[in-house]
């Protein structure tokens, strides 16, 4: 990969019905004390007024960056096809991808590049997040040095081995990776709507990319009514659950052991049911909880748990 001690750096701003928050997103991006980037805004054919305000802000803050556009679509894509739009109009050789209502600090940029040219740039880089509400004040933080993923782990088996089991891992809000590792992996899955992350860097860690923790807080995470991840007063799980269940079914089952891969198929079948027969309600929880408790991958583990037990109890 080019040494460029000032490589071009493609943030890349994805919107839809982001018209409330999207402004704030933009100056996150024009604020970076990092000069030599691009702005790609890639829109998911919203029905607000996202791209009119985009348009506007463009006009008059352009000239901060080395390029600019703004794509859109007749239709209503998914996430990932969205993200995927996006990098593909882009030059940079790194990519940042944010939400169009999520804000990156100002020294985001900087601060993963000096990693970079400290350690190489063969790794994933994300960091610790604060979480905001609506109004731009902080709600809470997430602390990523706390989880066995960043605290534990020594490589990208180890992380690959976890994540096949846990989605989630890397967070997309902080994670800055190559495009060269982009285009190792194929960039986004667009067979899955609502999940762009899990699948994506799941491959980076299987493909040998170790993703690496910096302790500090670079960006805030939106915890709004509109969010993707909101879920509703009524619902059991988020329809994101239900392809997170449908990928481990499809992908993950192939490098793990028979009975995990089976207790893949049995999660996606269970959540898939419920949605088909519109039982996705808070009043059908015990029924939820019942079934999902005869996953044969927890009934195995229950029942090894048990014997243990037994085991230990009668060395004593």
């Amino acid at each position: 990969m080019n040494q460029d001690k000032n490589p071009l750096v493609s943030i890349i701003v994805i919107t839809y019905n982001s018209a409330k928050f999207v402004l704030e997103t933009l100056e996150s991006a024009k604020a970076q004390t990092y000069q030599n980037i691009e702005l790609i805004i890639s829109d998911d054919c919203s029905s607000d007024n996202t791209i009119e305000i985009c348009k506007e802000w463009l006009k008059e803050n352009k000239d901060r960056f080395v390029n600019t556009e703004l794509i859109t679509v007749g239709k209503n894509t998914g996430i990932p096809a969205n993200c995927n739009r996006g990098v593909k109009a882009s030059k940079g050789e790194w990519i940042k991808l944010i939400a169009g209502d999520d804000l990156i600090d100002e020294t985001l940029v900087s601060e993963y590049l000096k990693k970079i040219s400290i350690l190489g740039d063969n790794f994933i880089l994300c960091s610790n997040y604060r979480i905001i509400d609506e109004s731009s004040r902080k709600i809470g933080a997430v602390n990523l040095k706390k989880t066995k993923f960043f605290h534990q782990l020594k490589n990208s088996e180890e992380q690959f081995q976890m994540a096949l089991r846990i989605s989630g891992t890397i967070p997309p809000l902080t994670a800055f990776y190559s495009r060269e590792m982009y285009d190792t992996v194929g960039g986004f899955d667009e067979r899955f709507k609502l999940l762009e992350d899990y699948p994506f860097f799941l491959k980076l860690n299987q493909k040998g990319f170790y993703a690496i923790l910096i302790e500090k807080e670079l960006a805030s995470y939106r915890k709004s009514s509109t969010s993707v991840t909101a879920a509703g007063e009524n619902r059991i799980f988020h329809p994101i659950f239900l392809q997170t269940f449908r990928f481990q079914a499809m992908y993950c089952k192939n490098h793990v052991s028979s009975i995990e891969a089976l207790g893949f198929i049995f999660n996606e079948l269970i959540h898939r049911f419920f949605q088909q027969k519109n039982l996705n309600n808070k009043k059908f929880t015990k029924l939820y909880w019942i079934l999902f408790r005869l996953n044969p991958y927890i009934v195995k583990r229950f029942f090894l748990g048990c014997s243990n037990r037994v085991y230990y109890q009668n060395l004593i």
